[in-house]
């Protein structure tokens, strides 16, 4: 939701006050001080999730805390101890709280669910609630506001429209007030995309009272002023902040609380549940965190009965930044057409200056995806990144480049001849088709049930209310313990069984011939041999297969086909004798009960998982292109069998 839409259509719609909305001061500091700690998140170490695998398309996820009270700016502290002195109505030394409230995190508002919030004792700690936290908030932001528009020159001129707005228009300010308290407090906000500035209705445009006309104007007029502001509102709007009461006494607090999730819906067909079996079981899991966030953890645990083979994390924190420098190499490109003869043109020493940073910012992500494709333990990209790899070497000799004065590297970098517009383009399309803005990070651990992934910030700047989109696949195989063996075994038995009691009803050592019919139609106790054969079903127990629901069940599908292969011609045989069928009948089915065990054991080593290389099984995931493509060529990610996110769908 854009909060300057919503912004709009509040002030378009909600009734004129007679008198200023009731927001006073205090709560203010309070509001901007929690706001702020939000944001920036200074006081969380750690946040690490725990994602608990329970059964197929179902998972518990617990958010773990860690925050340090020290960690607080001045600011932060005064508002998280000022807001206890405002409930509590004691008139002490806010210093002297020991019960202050700390923002702990800032989650989507889709995420409107009750959340219980626990220490590490297991002790459920109290929160504030979302409408307390907008009334601080909207207090905040309309002395933001204010504070904003009274910074402007025109605010000390009466006679300019901020001036009136500020000094005289106060029904217009008012308005305005009361707009960003409704937005912020009301439920049921309208969803509106951001469009002209009087949206809306072309007759309430036209027949807006002035003192709303007076107020939109002032957003319009000053909209370059208030751009970080509407950031601000956003946040405010779209986000919850998740404020709790601690103890200042103690410095490390762990806190945590279970967090909602949404899975895919899609059916599977019996083709992707047996690739399934093969390949491997495949989860990913979608959720985003504040880009101000230090660290952030995934703690994946599967039952006992499955192992996590591959786990590996992937962000877009590069995103805005990799596709700058793709843009930035197609203007350059333009640039270069312009002045096809560099050395007699009056622009050279810019298109050199420009030309020196571009190739050092593209330099600089080959190096970032080499080292992390060597750090998985995979080449580097560098046959699908060619042209990319030969700018930087031509950019007088990459290797030594940082040894050589800057003046010189420019001149030589502008004067190569190698150079030029339709290799910029195409480096351009190597970064776009390769996904070079999404990294990926992957540690190396011993197969067990428990895995675990990690993603640290970089140390670059970030916008206060950005948010960092995190993919996180995972690749689960049955334990060493399920193997198939014993599955194989039972096939084995029942076929070995149905090939016995035809040798013994026949008499002879190959029961399937045209002369032995008289010999089955002639049997002496069908009862008896209907009782040993109804003994196989009764072996199914001690198989140990797993639940359909399952994660396992899932990966041990092929012994579950090959017992109920073993379970229906067993049925059909005992049928068949006991309906006194015709001897070549009869015969057919201890064919069927002989020959079926066997031909479903090829299912067994169809199926059966075969180690692949890291870069296909990456490819296979929907790890990023450049991961990828140059081991295994163009191979599509695969359908996972389960997709849990955060994102408030589970595409």
């Amino acid at each position: 939701m854009d909060g300057l839409s919503m912004l709009r259509q509040a002030i378009l719609t909600i009734p004129l006050r007679a008198a200023p909305p009731p927001l006073s001061k205090d709560d203010a500091a309070v509001g901007l001080g929690f706001l702020d700690a939000a944001l920036r998140l200074n006081h969380v170490r750690r946040v690490t999730e725990r994602l608990t695998l329970t059964q197929h398309r179902q998972a518990l996820l617990l958010r773990e805390v860690e925050i340090s009270v020290k960690m607080l700016s001045g600011i932060q502290l005064d508002a998280a101890r000022r807001y206890q002195t405002l409930i509590s109505g004691a008139a002490e030394d806010p210093g002297s709280q020991s019960t202050i409230w700390v923002p702990i995190a800032r989650l989507p508002g889709y995420d409107a669910g009750p959340l219980e919030v626990r220490n590490a004792g297991g002790e459920r700690i109290p929160r504030l609630t979302r409408y307390d936290i907008s009334q601080l908030l909207a207090s905040g932001l309309r002395w933001l506001l204010r504070s904003i528009l009274s910074s402007h020159p025109d605010a000390q001129d009466p006679d300019t429209k901020l001036g009136a707005l500020l000094n005289s228009c106060h029904q217009s300010r008012w308005l305005i007030e009361s707009s960003i308290l409704t937005i912020l407090t009301e439920p049921g906000a309208p969803q509106v995309d951001s469009g002209p500035l009087l949206a809306g209705p072309r007759e309430m445009q036209q027949n807006a009272d002035p003192r709303r006309v007076t107020a939109l104007n002032i957003l319009e007029t000053y909209g370059d002023l208030l751009a970080d502001y509407f950031a601000l509102l956003d946040v405010s709007i779209n986000d919850i902040i998740l404020v709790v009461a601690i103890d200042s006494k103690t410095d490390y607090h762990l806190l945590m609380f279970e967090a909602p999730m949404y899975v895919n819906q899609r059916r599977h067909t019996i083709r992707t549940i047996l690739r399934a079996s093969r390949q491997g079981y495949q989860i990913r899991y979608l959720t985003d965190i504040p880009a101000t966030l230090r660290s952030y953890h995934l703690v994946v645990e599967c039952p006992r009965d499955v192992y996590v083979e591959m786990i590996f994390l992937s962000s877009n924190v590069y995103e805005q930044e990799v596709r700058a420098l793709a843009n930035d190499l197609l203007i350059i490109a333009d640039k270069f057409d312009r002045h096809r003869t560099p050395q007699e043109s009056s622009a050279t020493n810019t298109l050199r200056i420009e030309l020196s940073d571009l190739l050092g910012r593209l330099s600089e992500l080959l190096r970032r995806s080499s080292w992390q494709a060597s750090a998985i333990g995979i080449p580097p990209p560098y046959r699908w990144l060619q042209t990319c790899h030969a700018l930087v070497n031509n950019a007088a000799s990459a290797d030594t480049a940082s040894m050589l004065p800057r003046v010189l590297v420019q001149e030589k970098i502008s004067l190569n001849p190698e150079i030029y517009p339709d290799m910029l383009r195409t480096a351009a399309r190597e970064i776009e088709s390769n996904g070079l803005y999404y990294d990926i990070s992957m540690e190396a651990q011993p197969a067990s049930n428990l895995a675990i992934a990690n993603w640290q910030r970089p140390p670059q700047p970030f916008p206060m209310g950005g948010r960092v989109s995190i993919r996180t696949h995972m690749l689960l195989h049955p334990s060493l313990e399920s193997n198939s063996g014993i599955v194989l075994a039972y096939a084995l038995v029942a076929a070995g069984m149905s090939y016995a009691l035809a040798c013994f009803a026949t008499k002879s050592f190959w029961p399937f011939t045209p002369s032995a019919d008289h010999a089955y139609r002639s049997l002496a106790d069908p009862a008896a041999v209907i009782a040993v054969i109804l003994v196989i079903p009764g072996f199914l127990s001690a198989l140990s297969l797993p639940g359909r629901s399952s994660i396992a069940g899932h990966l041990r599908i092929a012994e579950r086909i090959v017992a109920y292969v073993c379970i229906a011609s067993m049925a059909m045989l005992a049928a068949d004798l006991a309906a006194a069928r015709p001897g070549w009948l009869t015969q057919l089915a201890f064919v069927v009960a002989t020959a079926a065990p066997l031909a479903s054991t090829l299912l067994l080593v169809l199926l059966h998982t075969n180690p692949s290389s890291t870069p296909l099984t990456l490819a296979r995931l929907g790890a990023p292109r450049w991961v990828t493509s140059e081991a295994v060529g163009n191979v599509r990610p695969v359908l996972p069998a389960a997709v849990f996110s955060r994102l408030g769908d589970s595409t």
